[in-house]
């Protein structure tokens, strides 16, 4: 009766290391990225944070541009502040993280990554976006351009990789935001430069590829 036992429990085992065996590369891979999305996250937090945080101390009509990554390990992410608390979080869907910053004063924004200013205009923290719904289209797409935050009205302008003007437009934001559309007419790489016509400082880029 013993001998039987022990045999079973024998055969339990070996089924619980093969399993383990089995699940561990799987297991180790889902671990390793969620360390590396996490960190990636916070690290853009920080940016972020840091940058709003510059501001805050370089006083009225500081500004300063950071260039943030396109994607969180290969998936898109939106970051978002939400005043009065004084928070930065940075959402990617499969996980999110949150850094203070020093100030209540900064304008509620949402925006995906691009180049992004952050300004200081009579002691309110401003960031200033441009964002697309995609980063590479083909040719007869409709790229949607999206654009915030931006208190006066605000020059649009894409440029191809000769740096020639494909589009220039003044916007008048809604709500400080603004939506457009653009047609490309030739394949290549284009930046979309955004500036606000009276507060210079509030500016932001993006690049995107047409196939």
């Amino acid at each position: 009766m013993k001998s039987q036992m022990s045999i079973e429990f024998l055969v339990g085992v070996i089924i619980i290391l093969i399993i383990y065996i089995i699940t561990l590369p799987t297991f180790s891979k889902y671990i390793q990225t969620n360390i590396v999305e996490s960190e990636s996250g916070k690290q853009i937090c920080y940016t972020v944070s840091s940058a709003i945080d510059s501001a805050v101390i370089g006083g009225n009509n500081f500004s300063l541009n950071i260039t943030l990554p396109n994607k969180i390990d290969g998936k898109d992410y939106k970051i978002f502040t939400t005043p009065p608390s004084s928070y930065i979080t940075v959402d990617w869907g499969d996980g999110i993280f949150t850094c203070s910053i020093t100030t209540q004063n900064i304008v509620k924004v949402i925006f995906n990554p691009c180049k992004v200013s952050v300004s200081n205009i009579n002691n309110t923290i401003y960031i200033s976006t441009v964002y697309t719904n995609g980063s590479s289209y083909n040719l007869g797409d409709t790229v949607n351009i999206y654009g915030g935050f931006y208190i006066s009205n605000a020059s649009l302008k894409i440029f191809n990789e000769n740096g020639t003007a494909v589009l220039n437009k003044t916007i008048t934001p809604v709500n400080h935001t603004f939506v457009e559309s653009w047609n490309p007419t030739s394949k290549g790489k284009f930046i979309i430069k955004v500036e606000d016509e009276i507060y210079k400082t509030l500016n932001s880029e993006k690049i995107i590829y047409v196939t």
